[in-house]
């Protein structure tokens, strides 16, 4: 293994919450960080902000001085709240763009007609990171904002950066469910319902 891909564990977590980060932690940094270059005092929008990318999302933008709104079931609006979000706007009772003010960055992991949807609460030259299907150039022409298809990085030196976030404690592992190996399928069947909290974790047997 290349030794520029990995980094210690932080010191303050369990190997089960440590390794629920590096893929989510990832996925989020290079959308937010590297791609998006969200700034102090601008106003993110996450969408599904309960899942594994959204809940560490939320939790990264808040560390770095953002204003953050967020989606998700009326089951999850406390929770959400817990991450640090500003404003949870409950998708089951209500349009997220007919309740939030324009944002200047959108990060949005579920695609479809939600992505295509997200275009409306962004301002003019704003930026539209997708970890799923690619955006739409012609409402990114409509809108005029910056649309980014996210393919996560993989950086030993930004994973150090993260362990560094979890060990100040600015971001805590969100673990729905440490499950054996044996288990793999118990796994993919929460994953594949849509609405698990944070990580499902499969741990090895020693």
């Amino acid at each position: 293994m290349d030794e520029n891909m990995v980094a210690k564990k932080p010191s303050n977590l369990s190997f089960e919450e440590a390794a629920s980060g590096p893929l989510v932690g990832l996925t989020a940094w290079t959308s937010l960080i590297d791609i998006t270059d969200i700034k102090e005092g601008e106003r993110v929008l996450i969408q599904a902000g309960a899942g594994g990318v959204g809940s560490f999302a939320i939790q990264l933008a808040k560390a770095y001085g953002c204003w953050v709104a967020t989606t998700g079931s009326g089951k999850n609006v406390d929770f959400l709240k817990e991450l640090g979000a500003d404003q949870v706007i409950n998708y089951e009772e209500e349009a997220f763009e007919d309740v939030l003010s324009p944002v200047d960055v959108v990060l949005d992991t579920l695609g479809g007609e939600v992505q295509d949807r997200s275009f409306k609460v962004l301002k003019e030259g704003g930026r539209l990171a997708s970890t799923t299907t690619a955006p739409d150039d012609q409402l990114a022409e409509k809108y005029n904002v910056k649309t980014y298809q996210v393919s996560m990085g993989r950086d030993g030196k930004v994973l150090a950066k993260i362990a560094d976030l979890f060990e100040q404690e600015k971001i805590k592992p969100v673990v729905e469910k440490v499950l054996e190996l044996s288990e793999v399928q118990e796994g993919h069947r929460i994953s594949e319902t849509g609405h698990a909290k944070g990580k499902i974790v499969l741990k090895v047997q020693d």
